[in-house]
């Protein structure tokens, strides 16, 4: 085996390795052995496939893990004598002939690609920032409680004798059987309320015209084997002489100053919430500035293929709902969102020394809690995304960065001079309108883009 480095640029290194054909034979045949202890096929005991049955069926898996573990080893001397203390990316390689391709019976010439991690030194967190704090007024509360009583008004059983109209909350109880054998247990006791949204449902379809008592069968689309027998028990309308003290104590609160007090509560988490980002727009904008040192260009270069992806799946929706499609080259856009992706990469380092210097982490239970919000926003998709992180680590390794990410926001914030101001919930709000409108004009992307996790 020969090796030779051929350039170097900033961190990234090229070398040039060659492996003589007889060892790259016997790794082959090294693989072949270690692959059929696995194999199994008809005719033979398993792990007892002959050796050139397997290389032929296997070959290119094969040969494909024996010259990266040839690979690897002389990653490992080279990272070893150059006293290489971290890798920006595992260790990447090309074959050196025209086609970049494995040719059997040959020396095998690969060129190697290693990038390393920035060295750099923390500096202090002397820096200010304008720290939001809530204002609530009592006309926000008041304004807001009123919004809650339009939205979700109280109901009160009707007296008169009349059928389900439009905007009534229907109560009902519904006996399940299936075959003709009732299941208590699958019983249903609700309530639904009818109105232009889903007059056309085929269930409501039934309730409007009946009245209290009256009942009728219903077959479960698409499902003839399972029958429900409803009975009307209660029609409600709006009640629109409520006060708010007694909305307050009818949805489970003791007074109406508990009532407003978790209305504050709301509003003052709402501000916190958008404030975060504001917070975390001027930590970046100072982070940026404090630091500038040479980036990993792989590294960079990986970025600029995640945004162009990003890019593509974004034109392809356009496409499909006949929008008018942006005709710049990828080069083009590498050139637009050049400070974005450089951005992106620097603070990525930036943010994970202060994690490690700090020793701040996603715990487990913190990563399962936002795995758990996931589900219960789309239960409807619950199985197939616990599929789907359980065969995507790096999904949840991407879930991770994005806890640490912020629990080093927040420590910065904690830590960072800074001058407060009040501001209410409307003045959160155009804030951070301006500042997502300033992020567009100005290139950026969407740095939390859910496209490569998606569960379809």
């Amino acid at each position: 085996m020969s090796r030779e480095k051929i350039s170097t640029d900033g961190l990234q290194s090229k070398y040039r390795i060659t492996f003589p054909v007889n060892v790259v034979e016997e790794t082959i045949v090294a693989a072949a052995r270690e692959k059929a202890k696995t194999v199994k096929m008809p005719g033979f005991r398993p792990g007892k496939v002959s050796l050139p049955i397997v290389r032929s069926r296997y070959k290119d898996e094969i040969t494909s893990n024996a010259i990266d573990f040839l690979v690897s080893n002389t990653c490992n001397q080279i990272i070893k004598e150059n006293n290489i203390k971290e890798l920006a990316l595992r260790p990447s390689y090309v074959f050196d002939n025209e086609n970049n391709k494995f040719e059997e019976g040959k020396d095998v010439s690969v060129i190697v690609t290693i990038d390393e991690v920035p060295t750099f030194e923390l500096k202090p967190y002397d820096f200010e920032i304008t720290k939001i704090i809530p204002n609530v007024t009592d006309d926000a509360i008041e304004e807001a409680s009123k919004n809650i009583m339009a939205n979700n008004p109280a109901y009160t059983a009707i007296k008169e004798d009349r059928p389900v109209q439009l905007d009534d909350r229907v109560h009902y109880v519904a006996e399940y059987s299936h075959k003709g054998v009732s299941d208590s247990s699958k019983n249903i006791d609700s309530f639904i309320l009818v109105n232009d949204s889903n007059k056309e449902d085929s269930f409501v379809k039934e309730l409007l015209g009946k009245k209290v008592n009256d009942g009728f069968e219903f077959e479960i689309p698409n499902n003839k084997k399972v029958l429900y027998r409803v009975t009307i028990k209660e029609i409600q309308v709006k009640d629109t002489s409520i006060t708010p003290e007694q909305y307050a104590t009818t949805h489970g609160f003791k007074s109406l100053d508990e009532f407003k007090g978790a209305i504050k509560n709301q509003i003052e988490n709402n501000i916190n919430s958008q404030a975060y980002l504001y917070h975390k727009s001027q930590i970046i904008e100072a982070l940026v500035k404090e630091y500038n040192f040479e980036l990993p260009k792989s590294v960079v270069e990986q970025e600029q293929r995640a945004i162009l992806r990003q890019i593509m799946n974004e034109r392809n929706k356009s496409q499909a709902n006949g929008e008018q499609l942006d005709t710049k080259t990828d080069s083009e856009l590498i050139e637009e969102y050049n400070d974005t992706i450089n951005k992106r990469v620097l603070l990525g380092y930036v943010f994970s020394k202060i994690a490690k210097q700090e020793k701040i982490e996603a715990t487990e239970d913190e990563l399962n809690n936002v795995l758990l919000n996931e589900i219960n926003a789309r239960p409807e998709l619950s199985n197939r995304i616990v599929e789907f992180y359980r065969n995507n680590p790096s999904a949840i390794n991407y879930k991770r960065a994005e806890i640490t990410e912020q629990k080093v926001v927040n420590f910065l914030i904690s830590k960072v001079k800074t001058k407060e101001e009040l501001k209410t919930e409307k003045e959160v709000n155009e804030l951070i309108k301006a500042l997502l409108e300033e992020e567009d004009n100005n290139g950026a992307v969407n740095e939390n883009n859910t496209d490569n996790v998606e569960v379809k």
